[in-house]
């Protein structure tokens, strides 16, 4: 049930399909918004969606993970309105804990000492040497959380479906 009802919310608050259509900014892209996978409610589309969101909702910063999310749903047929949704992993309340443990592991995978937030170390120091580490950090856990996002909603799915399939066998042999 849990997939119903976020489908049912997504559909409540996206906007229509309709609606971006005939957006006059939004004319040269129609073709490709037109696509009824990039809209419709399947593992596939939804599962595309959530691992591209939370990847860019990790990896690109706040801002402009939506435009970007959108524009790529549209390529790889990923649900727009998920891929969206989930791009929110990232928000100005996380940020600062996914940015540290992004620093923590790009420090770790880079073999840098990853105690340098804990003191002795000046904030000049820290601001200069982390760049590098916390984008590879961000890389990998976007890649990461992808990756589980994207087979959790394959076997959800596959889970709801199989207790749909089960409850109208029961169905069908109560009625018989």
């Amino acid at each position: 049930m849990p997939i119903k009802r976020l489908a049912a919310i997504m559909k409540r608050y996206a906007p229509a399909r309709e609606t971006l259509l005939g957006n006059r900014f939004l004319r040269p892209v129609a073709d490709y918004l037109g696509d009824p996978n990039v809209w419709h409610f399947n593992r596939h589309s939804v599962a595309r969606g959530v691992a591209l969101g939370l990847f860019l909702g990790f990896a690109i910063p706040i801002g402009f993970q939506i435009f970007v999310a959108a524009l790529i749903a549209v390529s790889t047929r990923a649900n727009i309105a998920v891929a969206a949704l989930f791009t929110g992993v990232s928000n100005p309340i996380t940020a600062i804990p996914i940015y540290l443990g992004a620093l923590k592991t790009g420090d770790w995978l880079l073999g840098r000492d990853p105690t340098m937030l804990m003191g002795g170390t000046s904030v000049t120091d820290i601001i200069r040497d982390a760049p590098v580490p916390t984008i590879i950090g961000c890389i990998f856990l976007g890649a990461i959380s992808a990756s589980v996002g994207f087979l959790t909603i394959h076997f959800l799915w596959r889970y709801w479906i199989t207790q749909r399939w089960a409850a109208r066998l029961a169905r069908r042999r109560r009625s018989a």
